[in-house]
């Protein structure tokens, strides 16, 4: 939505959703590297792979998908994440680089050095949430869009906290904890807030968003 209405263009929106991958395997970015053993085993960054290849694929029949494309070019402006629920146990440097590394790595895949990314920190029982469960994950999501933390991604990237949109199993359809208890308000305030950032970074204004976000 935040898109669409910031921008006077068309907006293309690229989803790739993979659930249960780690940024330390499956998503791992290029510049992480590989130790011998994760070389040989195929899996070990094939979902970094496999979205690249699927962007790539969208970008060349855009004209058959963008409906009155006249071949006027596009421009790759942003890139959002959410995730973390299967990197729990690593610590919070070791996804702090991975995350780092992603970002970097897909500026230049895509040739846009200026690609803003925003990231949605894990939500996982709120404010609740425990040193031993996925603070250190939360941290390093967050550290990203720190300017003091990462100088050199201050103002091409913006952190949003997402813990304030977590509901319980009483308040959701399920409790299927790693899926956020299949709560759609969580799922749509999360991604309301990534748009809200993504225009901020696009040097935009959005109306700061407002919510009860409950005792922290």
């Amino acid at each position: 939505y935040w898109m669409g209405t910031y921008h006077e263009e068309p907006v293309l929106r690229i989803e790739s959703s993979m659930g249960n991958r780690g940024m330390s395997f499956g998503f791992r970015p290029p510049s992480s590297g590989k130790t011998e053993e994760e070389k040989a085993n195929h899996f070990c960054g094939y979902e970094y792979d496999a979205m690249v290849k699927g962007v790539h694929s969208t970008l060349a029949n855009i004209a058959n998908i963008v409906p009155d494309y006249k071949g006027q070019g596009y421009e790759i402006v942003g890139f959002a994440w959410f995730q973390g629920h299967k990197d729990k146990g690593q610590t919070k440097e070791q996804y702090e680089q991975h995350l780092v590394n992603l970002i970097q790595d897909l500026r230049k895949e895509f040739k846009a050095p200026e690609m803003r990314a925003v990231v949605a920190s894990v939500g996982f029982s709120g404010y609740k949430m425990g040193e031993d469960d996925y603070l250190p994950i939360l941290r390093a999501q967050m550290a990203v869009g720190d300017p003091k933390q990462h100088p050199e991604l201050a103002g091409t990237v913006a952190s949003v906290d997402t813990r304030g949109f977590w509901r319980s199993r009483a308040e959701s359809p399920t409790g299927t904890g790693y899926h956020y208890n299949h709560n759609a308000e969580t799922y749509v305030l999360t991604g309301d807030a990534l748009g809200r950032a993504m225009v901020g970074l696009l040097g935009g204004k959005a109306e700061k968003l407002t919510v009860d976000q409950g005792p922290k």
